[in-house]
């Protein structure tokens, strides 16, 4: 972003190619916009990090880890709370 214009590549985005924060808001609406399931249902979660960052990915993949867990919990028949 701060070398190269983002919407030099996107066509779609329509902002200030020298913001990462509207370049970010960008990128997250359009993976949520792919999500045909209800957000209540299905929510899709944004994590914005660096792969090189070991702590990084962590909370990342303990994240991902609870969405999985609590996915197969609940897909077999047993509901939280109880």
């Amino acid at each position: 972003v701060k070398t190269v214009p983002f919407g030099n590549y996107i066509k779609e985005f329509k902002g200030n190619n020298e913001s990462y924060d509207e370049v970010l808001n960008f990128i997250k609406s359009r993976f949520k916009a792919l999500n045909e399931t209800p957000e209540k249902l299905r929510p899709v979660y944004s994590y914005v990090t660096c792969a090189t960052d070991t702590k990084q990915v962590e909370v990342v993949w303990r994240a991902v880890n609870d969405v999985l867990l609590k996915q197969s919990i609940d897909s077999s028949g047993f509901k939280a709370g109880i």
